[in-house]
């Protein structure tokens, strides 16, 4: 990555190059990030911001970078823009999501997930994290509802296999569905922390 800033700051320099400028800002804002330089990465961030205030990837690299060092209010500002700038996109969403849920303000977080489950409605992580939502203010039917159409999407979404036999198993007592989502779960994810959950639940089963 040092090499990569080293060919970006020349790139810069030298102009003549098809790429605009501020994608080359962004990109080094990147690979700053990468070595462990985030307060470099926000300056080339604002910079590239500055050079195309439409561009969206600077705002939400800006918003992860604000996200990871616990400024979440800058964080959800940046998010919001983001998601304002690309009007098709859902990471922005997506993380606004995870920040609400973090701080259990369920409303917020429905709503930025809503929003992005209508850019894209058949993609099984925007529905898993909708479930898992539903989950926390026990609304089992449409947590159970969400999971279930993750996984008509993508029959070998591992989070939506896991979740769903969770719900099964501890929730409603069903542990003849539960099994073989279980079995299911662990034949994609055969290793790590779920799936020796998910092994020792078989086991007790």
């Amino acid at each position: 990555y040092t090499q990569s800033i080293r060919l970006l700051q020349q790139s810069i320099k030298l102009g003549g190059t098809n790429v605009p400028a501020a994608a080359i800002y962004n990109g080094l804002g990147l690979a700053y990030y990468r070595i462990g330089q985030p307060e470099n990465a926000l300056g080339a961030f604002e910079l590239s911001t500055r050079l195309d205030p439409k561009f969206a990837e600077p705002v939400y690299n800006t918003g992860v970078i604000m996200a990871e060092s616990g400024r979440e209010a800058q964080a959800v500002a940046c998010f919001e823009k983001a998601a304002q700038l690309d009007p098709s996109g859902t990471r922005s969403l997506e993380y606004l999501g995870r920040i609400f849920y973090r701080n259990q303000r369920w409303d917020n977080a429905r709503k930025a997930l809503n929003e992005a489950r209508q850019r894209a409605p058949r993609e099984p992580r925007i529905l898993t994290a909708m479930a898992l939502l539903e989950l926390q203010v026990t609304n089992m039917v449409p947590a159970i509802s969400c999971l279930q159409e993750a996984l008509e999407h993508d029959a070998g979404y591992a989070p939506a296999l896991y979740n769903l036999a969770v719900v099964n198993h501890l929730w409603l007592k069903n542990d003849s569905q539960a099994a073989p989502l279980f079995k299911d779960y662990l034949r994609l994810e055969p290793k790590g922390e779920y799936a020796e959950k998910a092994a020792q639940v078989l086991r007790n089963i």
